[in-house]
């Protein structure tokens, strides 16, 4: 979480998923593909779900979904 937090143009992240699993992080500018490789630095597995641009997403920035498992 602290990741994903810390990162440029990052406004928000919540965890989702059954398992509390994935991660939906919320911002505008954020890079998706270098976030998914720091998560899979960090982490070790990490996929970018879906991204979401503001017009289609009703408002916000790109809400890339990083699926994080240890």
């Amino acid at each position: 979480m602290k990741i994903a937090v810390g990162s440029f143009g990052v406004e928000s992240a919540t965890l989702k998923g059954n398992d509390k699993d994935q991660i939906e992080v919320t911002g505008d500018g954020i890079d998706a593909a270098k976030l998914t490789r720091l998560l899979r630095r960090k982490i070790g597995y990490a996929v970018l779900e879906s991204l979401s641009t503001a017009a289609a997403a009703g408002g916000g920035g790109d809400k890339p979904k990083e699926n994080e498992r240890t």
